[in-house]
This record gives C-alpha cells, sequence and structure tokens, in this order.
C-alpha cells in the first residue's frame, strides 16, 4: 500500500495549505467558517497519523507516538461525527437545518460512546500491518461492548448525510458523492481494522472538494435545493 509517514505528512501539510489559500482566495462568511475549515482539520489529523507511523520506525519516542495514537483515534472516532454534523447546520438556511439536527444529535452520541470505549472500557492499541518488503496499514483496536459492527452504519450515516441534505448543489454531488467513494475504496482496498486509519486517509484527500464546492467568490448563503 501507499501508507507511510511521508503519504500521512504531505497530505496534511497540502491540505493545511490548502485551507490558507482557500481563506486568501474569497472571504469566508460567518456560517461557511466550520464546513471551511474541514481540510485544515483532515489536515492535522493526517500529520498526527505521519508520527505513528514515524514511531512505528523507531524515528520519534513512544511517548510522542502514544499521544498521536489518541490524537487520531479521538479525531476519526469521536471529532469527526460531531463536527460534520453541526458544520453543515451551520452552514444551512434555518429552515433547512432543521433536517440536520437529528444527525447532530446522533454524531454526539456515536461520538461519546467512541469515546467511552477507548478510554475507559477497554485499552487503545495501535496494530501494524507488515509485509515481506515494508509496513502498509495501522489499525487502532479498541473493544466495543454493545453496537459492535452495526455503529458503523450509524457512523457512515452521520458524516455522509449532511452533505446529501445541504441546498448547495456542488457540496451534495462533490462532497457528498466524494465522500462516499472514499468510504468504498477504503472497504476495497482495506482490512477490517486498519478500515478507520485508510478511510480517513481518502477521506481527507476528498474533502479537498470542499474547495471547489466553495469556489465561487460571492460569499452568500445557499439558496432552496436545485
Amino acid at each position: 500500500m501507499c501508507f507511510s509517514a511521508s503519504a500521512s505528512f504531505l497530505a496534511g501539510g497540502g491540505l493545511i495549505l490548502g485551507g490558507v489559500a482557500m481563506r486568501r482566495y474569497r472571504p469566508i462568511a460567518a456560517h461557511e467558517q466550520m464546513f471551511a475549515a474541514t481540510p485544515f482539520f483532515f489536515g492535522i489529523q493526517q500529520l498526527s497519523e505521519s508520527l505513528v507511523w514515524l514511531g512505528v520506525s523507531g524515528s520519534v519516542p513512544e511517548s510522542v507516538q502514544s499521544i498521536a495514537i489518541y490524537f487520531f483515534s479521538f479525531m476519526a472516532f469521536v471529532f469527526w461525527p460531531i463536527y460534520i454534523p453541526c458544520s453543515m447546520t451551520r452552514y444551512q438556511r434555518p429552515g433547512a437545518a432543521r433536517f440536520s439536527v437529528p444527525l447532530q444529535w446522533t454524531g454526539l452520541a456515536i461520538g461519546l460512546y467512541y469515546l467511552w470505549c477507548f478510554t475507559v472500557y477497554s485499552d487503545l492499541r495501535l496494530v501494524v500491518s507488515c509485509g515481506a518488503d515494508d509496513c502498509g496499514s495501522l489499525a487502532y483496536v479498541f473493544s466495543l461492548p454493545y453496537l459492535d459492527s452495526a455503529i458503523n452504519y450509524f457512523y457512515l450515516a452521520v458524516v455522509t448525510l449532511p452533505f446529501f441534505l445541504s441546498t448547495n448543489v456542488r457540496i451534495r454531488w462533490l462532497v457528498g458523492s466524494g465522500f462516499l467513494v472514499s468510504f468504498g475504496l477504503a472497504t476495497l482496498i482495506s482490512v477490517p481494522d486498519a478500515f478507520p486509519s485508510v478511510w480517513c486517509f481518502f477521506a481527507a484527500l476528498m474533502s479537498l472538494s470542499i474547495f471547489f464546492s466553495l469556489a465561487s467568490k460571492e460569499s452568500v448563503r445557499p439558496g432552496p435545493a436545485g
């Protein structure tokens, strides 16, 4: 696989620089701020995984790798199911935003459940999948006491449906479809335990579509669904 410290570092740095460039290209309105910051946070997450990879090779201290493992896991399992519905609720017109509110509460419940799982209920372990020549994927492993695999479908819903509920056509078809494509790619090429790491990598790349969805220099609140 192409996953490595350098791949995560390049993806993270590119997304952060892209976020800065986007803000220089056009003003970001108040209702767009959270949504526009999504690639930046994906960039931070990918930089943290580059530290996890460096820990695997022994290039950073174990304590630094441990912090990076927990930070990446927090972003992947807790931050995104809460942040994405909230950002899209903030982006929408007040009337349209009501459809995102149930997803907000569901995302909050999912995030808090995952946080409890890997901080209280069980230990969080890093499992590295290695072949004959190199190591290809990372798995952040912890126990799920109740919902097991069923929660994956709820997670998928809260991080993709808010985009498809948007009144902005470009967000629906660029961002929403991009996240679904990243899910499909990760499903095809990863083993189950490594799926979160692989999906986050592809989702981070797909978040570049947010730049295109906000490419217009007119900073206006989205209109009726097209």
